[in-house]
């Protein structure tokens, strides 16, 4: 799609049981009216080893979307390490397109965050194109946040260089994103109550939490 637009993932699948997931793409020009949308146009892709739960995605640049799914064992509901998938979002222009996701590594994130149980599942990523080689990776978990360096080798995304805060002072937290900057980032939580944060990335010893307004970060949240 030309100019900018909003990307909506419907990827969750908390029973494995879906065929394929859908992520809508809507023009933001078209945003601007109090009236009901359809999407622009539909991207409806299929895991290729079996139905996955997801709920972290980012949208490149380089007309590939970035998915890392939830993995959890159904018997013991301890974390499992999450699985990168991307998916090309080029195509003939329809309204509706169908892909199949390309699974790209195994990125074990409870053992990173040292919480097998809840609090180590991902609920959300970001990433910053640093080159078109390059990117900034913040991942979301319950309690903590990984920022790390990933990097394409050979058509697969590998990650190293690990950092790992602490921002288990709220519960249940959903979403993350990069500030205009990319020197801090913003985080939601679900509970006890909806509320949004900023940390600031400079500091590495000690990741200092400020609360503000949803109004007051403009257009920068997704």
């Amino acid at each position: 799609m030309p100019g900018l637009c909003l990307a909506v993932a419907d990827i969750g699948d908390n029973r494995d049981r879906r065929k394929f997931v859908e992520v809508a793409f809507f023009a933001i020009d078209r945003l601007k009216t109090a009236a009901t949308l359809k999407p622009d146009r539909i991207l409806r892709f299929r895991y290729p080893d079996g139905a996955r739960n997801a709920e972290g995605f980012a949208v490149l640049s380089n007309s590939r979307l970035l998915v890392v799914t939830k993995e959890q064992d159904r018997k013991s509901r301890a974390a499992k390490p999450a699985r990168l998938y991307t998916v090309g979002l080029s195509g003939t222009g329809s309204a509706l397109a169908e892909a199949t996701a390309i699974f790209q590594a195994e990125w074990d994130v409870p053992e990173w965050v040292k919480d097998h149980g809840l609090g180590g599942l991902v609920t959300d990523i970001d990433a910053a194109e640093v080159t078109k080689e390059r990117l900034r990776v913040l991942i979301l978990t319950y309690g903590r946040v990984v920022e790390a360096e990933a990097s394409w080798t050979l058509g697969r995304l590998t990650l190293d260089n690990k950092r790992v805060y602490r921002v288990d002072s709220m519960e249940q937290q959903e979403a993350i994103s990069y500030d205009d900057q990319k020197r801090g980032f913003y985080f939601t939580s679900e509970a006890p109550l909806a509320a949004l944060n900023w940390l600031s990335a400079g500091d590495r010893a000690r990741m200092p939490i400020r609360y503000v307004r949803p109004e007051a970060c403009g257009d920068r949240l997704r």
